[in-house]
């Protein structure tokens, strides 16, 4: 089966080859994102693994209601919240969802540190680019995931507009449990989830302005084959020389500024999340 599944993404044309590490390629099973949280049982490949599928994973067949991998997701997130049932009636905040979502950003910047330790300056820059801003977003997102059930109400919930959509998460499991609220939020991207948080926040229009122009000129630059190639081949000496790769510090500096204005503001909605259960 793991054969055929290769064969047929080759053949497409549409597919480059994964990760050279090893964590994906690979035919999965969902015992182990499930039951494997931490512990001797985790690892760096099982960790991103998890993350990613509820983060950026997207469903490869149109959606059933016994879809595998809404399935899956909803597995992930219900060992998440399994110790609400601990806290009946008391406001619930999911520190295990949140933990494991700072673990998967510190992994991935500890292992951009290890990956020039093994390769050097081969690809480097191009990590780089990505830690700034795509691998940040998908920081960004998880973030949001678990401060769903905090800042939006189940009647605020904004699932994508496609009816046949809504109808397969409301039909698939008809009470509205939390995992089940942020399973009706990962409908969204990470793009989608944070522009919907400065919507619905009415965060500050100027540094939400900034955020996104910022990450589409970085997906320009990654758009664009000639400049992709500069950072790809790029090495540490010839770094401080490029323009290419002086725009993607500038702007990567400017996303994370804005940031900063909407995640560790006190007395705001996102700061006051962020510097109470992100930080410590």
């Amino acid at each position: 089966m793991e054969s055929k599944l290769k064969k047929a993404l080759n053949e497409s044309g549409r597919f480059k080859d994964p990760t050279p590490t090893g964590a994906f390629g690979a035919l999965v099973f969902g015992h182990e994102l499930i039951h494997c949280i931490g512990g001797s049982g985790d690892s760096n490949a099982n960790l991103t693994r998890r993350l990613l599928v509820l983060l950026e994973s997207a469903e490869a067949t149109p959606h059933s209601p016994l879809s595998p991998r809404l399935n899956l997701i909803r597995g992930i997130l219900e060992r998440y919240f399994a110790e609400e049932a601990h806290f009946a009636g008391k406001k619930f905040f999911p520190r295990f969802l949140l933990n494991d979502v700072v673990r998967y950003w510190r992994t991935i910047a500890v292992d951009y540190a290890a990956k020039i330790s093994e390769r050097g300056s081969a690809g480097w820059a191009l990590r780089n680019a990505k830690l700034r801003f795509s691998r940040k977003l998908l920081y960004l997102a998880g973030l949001l995931l678990t401060y769903e059930t905090t800042l939006f109400p189940e009647s605020e919930l904004i699932p994508k507009t496609d009816e046949d959509q809504r109808s397969l998460f409301d039909e698939a499991r008809p009470e509205f449990s939390s995992a089940e609220h942020c399973l009706h939020a990962l409908q969204l991207t990470p793009l989608e989830l944070l522009a919907r948080a400065c919507i619905l926040l009415n965060l500050p229009k100027t540094h939400a302005s900034s955020l996104f122009l910022k990450y589409d000129s970085f997906l320009k630059i990654l758009e664009t084959g000639e400049t992709r190639e500069q950072l790809a081949k790029l090495t540490f000496e010839k770094s401080e020389a490029s323009p290419v790769f002086r725009e993607v510090r500038e702007l990567g500096s400017d996303f994370q500024n804005s940031l900063n204005q909407l995640f560790l503001v006190p007395s705001t909605p996102l700061g006051d999340l962020t510097l109470k259960y992100g930080v410590f």
